[in-house]
């Protein structure tokens, strides 16, 4: 019976893991007839001696199986160990299944295949056996592999996009168009596999991208092909990760040599493998003799000796280019009924004779000095155009000519163990900060995204630059992954989302899977802890995990690590920061579970000893490591630390995941009273960003979670910002109720913290009715109460309460002419103020002592609480507090003789109250409106205005405000003049105003002057 494979269990070894990978799914066709026809013992003996053809055409180009189903089999390419050129390697394996199927010693004549190649996320697992370990794979694109096979005409092979996009550079494609897919709603784009392009390096990925800070490596490579002396013979080794490069410098250089030079170095790129025999030997051929394929054996001697000194050649070097001809471009002999040794004597001589037919080419083709030949991706060449360059490379060959090659770090161990003379490694890097940003400046204004604005462009850049860590591959892929990225979305903000570029993650995850077993473990709980983490956290979560800590000095001499010497506490990084990012993509849940428990343990541990350690960062451990009563506590935590900065936005995204985790708590009790407390936390942001609809539906969510009867303390808390909320909204009388409904809690249960308030809620509404001595009565009493130790920070009646108290009461000691008790309590609240971390307590406190100093005719003071107040508005999202702050201070800067901007401030700020439901003060914004189109000699707009302010006061029972609305627009209507009556505002029933006040101050000034 098959069972998963452990973690630690050393039997396997590989582990789960999600992987991009393609599937290939290859058919028998016609098997039943032919069983028919033979019988079923023979049959059966042939079949399997087919399957054995498939497999070897798949191990071959780096293909694992996976599933054999009848006449199918799946093969997995990219799994268990990723390869970057997983599609490509896939694509090679059925043209060479197909040809196969041609072959006169095919085992089944009359059968042939048909093949399907679906690329796509997929979770690989060992299972074991009573017979051993496979790998078993899940995944939209292994059925879909199968049902493009389904699709397939025999002896053909079809792909989806995303295999064809993978490997457009390297084969020919034809596209059948959107196809219904059994199982898939929407048709889908499928493409049929022709055969390899013949033109990859014209083709070649990134060639159109610009060519950026490799000036003195292309110097490098030009001086050592351009080189005269037989003394200067090299083997130059261009090295350097996958995307860094390296084919582009080869690239390059070719074009450069091949544009100036009479006779340019020889360029051939690895690739074809065992599909096409000797395909570097005959790419080189191709380029020294025209039309060498196109021509007989007698054409192609003529073609060789154009542009030479030579007439004639010796009858040796004849026999050997016409042999070389034939060997390449000759029809391939039947070796049918060759074997054993004689074949292999055979392939020997077949090589010997092309690598002295070479040679002699080379040598009567060389006019101009020594040859150079260029081979990118040296190791990824077919095995017989490798071992006659290894053999014309080596110390004892007689051939004169330096190489150039291009190949990964890991292969170079292949190279120096050969008999290879003068090696000099180059190794190429990363590109420089500077040319990385002015490469990924050129890509963008290419592909710019018409969604994009300039500004945007430019705010990423540096990120986009930091994540390809110099890497121009890297590079390329992210900035047109941002092509498809709409402005104002997550990814336009947060670059996570390129991890799903498939060229990105097939190429990093080869890297990643040619570490060890025990590096592995270690790189993927580093990736857990971000892209920086101290070392000794990590260290403490390898050891709770039981893992291997010397792994951590293996990762940073491989230079995926770095280590952060200058930072207090020794801190580790990613180089490569979308290596971290893929290596976490690739865990799979069960693991990624035990991973963020164990971190999150570890940081508990830390935080114990006395460190600082991140509340968000625990939360997200918590959360991703199912500790979820840790993760609700941890994400409220941050959330009250974002919600006192004002980051509305951030704490809001915070409390919903706190929600999602509330939902998996046992117990119907304690997910209650979490849920309750989460909706609760959550109004204050959504109050700051003037969504009054969201604050009533949290609070009506938590009336209804609440447990009946239970927690009357709960119950007053949601009392009270109902009561907030129709103070706001302009509905005082309603406020003031729920105020009297706490204050009944607070009695019943002998609540003295609930009874303070419930006070605050009743002079908040008494302070709009225009109840002032009983709402200062009210604020007295919340000061008072506080001062002596009824603290309570989840009920918020802290320090911060007080000052809010203060500021209001203020504000009503203003309204009953008490000015100098105004204004002392005002500065009172400024100072006290100090002590809270709430900045919209600094915000209020510094608004109202503005508003009280510039009644009371402190114009220099007054000015520099709303500057204060207006520089901390600047720095946080508060869409609610702008129309407050911008009604009286667009009243202050009129006053100052500023009338028109003035007017403007109070009219956006009327206007955006409307927006968003505030209908707290409306009508002293009318009212200050009015005098504002007064001072200017608007008497039509200043009579609408108090209209405005007379209906909204009504309202909101504001009286006061209504009556002296009332007085005001009768007064318009019985003076003609265009011009304020200051006489008539500075006496009864207008005088009591201390807005009609400082108003007839300030004009009789401004007239004086």
């Amino acid at each position: 019976m098959a069972s998963w494979g452990k973690q630690n269990d050393t039997n396997g070894l590989f582990e789960s893991e999600l992987k991009l990978v393609t599937s290939l799914f290859v058919d028998l066709v016609g098997s039943l007839e032919a069983i028919s026809k033979i019988g079923i013992q023979k049959a059966s003996l042939l079949l399997e001696e087919s399957r054995e053809s498939l497999t070897g055409i798949a191990h071959r180009h780096s293909g694992t199986i996976a599933t054999i189903a009848g006449d199918g089999i799946l093969f997995l390419f990219g799994a268990p160990v990723a390869n970057s050129k997983h599609a490509a390697n896939a694509c090679l394996a059925a043209l060479e299944m197909i040809g196969l199927t041609k072959d006169a010693d095919w085992p089944l004549p009359g059968t042939t295949v048909r093949v399907g190649i679906c690329t796509g996320e997929t979770l690989v697992r060992p299972v074991s056996t009573d017979i051993g370990w496979h790998y078993d794979a899940t995944g939209v694109s292994v059925h879909l592999a199968s049902r493009l096979q389904a699709l397939a005409e025999p002896d053909t092979a079809l792909t989806d996009r995303l295999t064809r996009d993978l490997a457009f550079d390297r084969f020919l494609f034809e596209n059948l168009g959107d196809q219904p897919i059994r199982g898939i709603v929407d048709a889908l784009p499928v493409y049929r596999l022709v055969q390899v392009s013949r033109t990859e390096q014209k083709e070649m990925r990134g060639v159109q991208a610009p060519f950026i800070g490799r000036e003195e490596e292309i110097l490098r490579l030009i001086d050592i092909c351009r080189a005269r002396s037989s003394d200067l013979e090299k083997v130059v080794v261009v090295a350097g990760d996958a995307g860094i490069g390296k084919s582009r410098l080869m690239f390059e250089s070719h074009k450069i040599l091949v544009a100036g030079e009479a006779f340019p170095a020889l360029y051939c790129r690895g690739f074809y493998g065992h599909f096409d025999p000797c395909s570097g030997i005959r790419a080189c051929v191709e380029q020294l003799v025209p039309d060498a394929g196109k021509t007989n054996q007698d054409g192609f001697l003529s073609n060789a000796l154009k542009d030479t000194t030579l007439d004639k050649l010796s009858p040796d070097d004849e026999l050997s280019l016409r042999s070389l001809h034939y060997e390449l471009f000759g029809r391939e002999e039947n070796r049918g009924a060759i074997e054993g040794s004689y074949l292999n004597d055979l392939i020997a001589r077949k090589l010997a004779t092309i690598r002295r037919g070479f040679e002699v080419l080379l040598q009567h083709r060389q006019q101009h000095g020594v040859p150079a030949i260029l081979i990118d991706e040296f190791f990824e060449l077919d095995s017989e155009s490798r071992e006659i360059f290894f053999q014309l490379m080596s110390a004892g060959s007689a051939f004169k000519g330096n190489f150039i090659l291009s190949c990964r770090p890991e292969n170079l161990a292949g190279l120096i163990e050969r008999d290879v003379k003068n090696i000099e490694i180059l190794k190429l890097g990363g590109l420089s900060e500077d040319a990385a940003t002015q490469l990924a400046t050129d890509i963008r204004s290419t592909i710019r995204n018409p969604d994009t604005t300039v500004s945007d462009q430019v705010a990423n850049l540096s990120d986009i630059v930091r994540k390809s860590a110099g890497n121009p591959l890297f590079l390329i892929e992210i900035v047109r992954a941002m092509k498809h990225v709409r402005t104002g979305s997550k990814a336009s903000e947060d670059l996570n989302f390129t991890v799903q570029t498939p060229l990105l993650q097939a190429v990093i995850a080869e890297r990643i899977d040619q570490l060890t077993r025990a590096q592995k473990h270690s790189l993927k709980v580093a990736s857990i802890l971000g892209e920086m983490m101290p070392e000794a956290l990590l260290s403490q979560v390898l050891a709770d995990l039981g893992y291997e800590l010397s792994t951590i000095g293996d990762l940073v001499n491989d230079g995926i690590l770095g280590r952060l010497t200058t930072h207090p506490t020794p801190r580790l990084y990613f180089k490569h920061p979308l290596f971290r990012e893929i290596t976490e993509n690739s865990i799979i849940e069960r693991d990624r579970v035990v991973f963020h428990a164990t971190a999150y343990r570890a940081l508990r541990t830390f935080s114990s000893a006395g460190q600082n350690v991140n509340a968000l960062l625990q939360a997200r451990h918590a959360y991703f490591g199912h500790l979820w009563d840790e993760a609700c506590d941890g994400y409220l935590a941050a959330a009250t630390e974002s919600n006192e900065r004002a980051m509305n936005s951030h704490a809001l995204e915070l409390l919903e995941l706190a929600l999602g985790a509330s939902k998996n708590l046992k117990g119907t009790e304690l997910r209650s009273r979490m849920r309750v407390k989460i909706l609760l936390e959550m109004r204050n942001p959504l109050y700051q960003i003037a969504d009054l609809d969201g604050v009533k539906a949290c609070l009506d969510q938590a009336s209804d979670a609440l447990i009946e009867n239970e927690y009357p303390r709960v119950k007053g808390r949601i009392l009270a910002f109902e009561s907030h909320l129709l103070w706001l909204q302009g509905l005082p009388s309603a406020a003031r109720k729920c105020a009297a409904r706490i204050r009944q809690i607070a009695d019943e249960t002998e609540d003295e913290v609930l009874r303070v308030r419930a006070a605050f809620h009743s002079g908040l509404a008494n302070y709009s009715i225009e109840e002032h001595w009983t709402s200062v009565r009210n604020m007295q009493h919340v000061v008072r109460a506080i001062e002596k130790g009824n603290l309570d920070n989840e009920l918020g009646v802290n320090p911060g309460l007080s000052v809010l108290a203060m500021s209001y009461g203020a504000r009503s000691l203003m309204f009953l002419g008490q000015t100098s008790d105004s204004v002392a309590l005002a500065l009172a609240a400024e100072e006290l103020v100090q002590q809270s971390e709430d900045i919209f307590a600094h915000i209020i406190a510094r608004l109202s002592a503005g508003v009280v100093l510039s009644h009371a005719g402190d114009i220099g003071r007054a000015g520099s609480s709303f500057e204060a107040a207006g520089r901390l508005l600047d720095t946080v999202e508060a869409r609610l507090m702008r129309p407050i702050f911008g009604s009286y201070f667009g009243f202050f800067t009129a006053c100052t003789g500023a009338v028109e901007q003035g007017e403007t401030l109070i009219r956006r700020a009327i206007g955006e109250s409307n927006d968003i439901g505030l209908g707290l003060e409306l009508g002293r914004k009318h009212l200050n409106a009015c005098l504002c189109h007064l001072a200017l000699g608007n008497r039509e707009e200043a009579h609408a205005a108090v209209q405005a302010s007379l209906e909204a006061s009504t309202i909101i029972e504001a009286k006061q405000s209504a009556a002296l609305a009332a007085d005001l627009s009768r007064h318009l209507l019985s003076t003609p003049s265009a011009r304020p009556d200051f006489d008539a505002l500075s006496a009864p029933p207008f005088a009591a105003d201390p807005a009609v006040r400082t108003f007839v101050r300030s004009f009789r000034q401004t007239a004086a002057r």
